[in-house]
């Protein structure tokens, strides 16, 4: 479904009568609240488990020219993993942005990377040759903006981004019943959601050494 559908279906779930909303702008009243109630329902299931679905999962290979230390992000970064970041083939260990030494350092590869406090990656040392900065990171949550924006959620699941709407709904209209039905359902899919969408873990290796 796409955001305009999945407006017009929980509006209909909740009972609201009349019909609408005919577009997910311009609105007032009811219709305001529930395409609000929707965009914020969808933000907040992608904030669970730290955002890290495999849908935001996103290579990143940033190249470096010789003696650059500061490096701008991808412009959708939202989180580095931060224990896969590599110049070229060699590992760089992780500090935070105040741990990161100062002096301009020896060697003609970085060993360091940190996040300046304006979103700006640091590298240390700077490399003496160009080289590429590889590794992996989640973007930003998807904000429905557009009617016909569709969520990344697989259609069998997209029921819980209704189903959270009407918690916010219930919330609003002390409605007990619909609020306990609502969160009921936002657990399961919840769930599922995990099982289908995040990252597998290998229970089953050993360690690399």
């Amino acid at each position: 479904m796409n955001y305009l559908a999945l407006c017009q279906t929980t509006r209909q779930r909740a009972g609201m009568s009349g019909t609408g909303p005919a577009q997910v702008t311009g609105n007032t009243g009811e219709m305001a609240r529930v395409v609000d109630w929707v965009r914020q329902a969808w933000l907040e299931l992608q904030g669970g488990h730290m955002g890290e679905w495999n849908a935001l999962w996103r290579p990143l290979d940033l190249p470096v020219s010789a003696g650059a230390a500061e490096l701008d992000p991808p412009a959708d970064l939202r989180r580095l993993v931060r224990d896969r970041l590599y110049f070229d083939a060699r590992p760089l260990s992780w500090h935070a942005w105040r741990d990161l030494p100062r002096q301009p350092g020896q060697g003609q590869h970085p060993t360091a990377i940190a996040e300046r406090p304006d979103g700006k990656l640091m590298l240390w040392p700077a490399p003496e040759s160009a080289g590429t900065l590889h590794g992996e990171y989640y973007a930003n949550l998807q904000v429905l903006e557009n009617g016909d924006d569709e969520p990344w959620l697989p259609r069998h699941l997209q029921d819980a981004i209704i189903y959270q709407a009407l918690i916010y709904y219930a919330t609003y209209e002390d409605a007990p019943e619909i609020y306990q039905d609502a969160r009921d359902s936002v657990m399961d899919y919840q769930l599922r959601m995990a099982n289908e969408l995040l990252p597998a873990w290998d229970l089953t290796a050993g360690p690399i050494a």
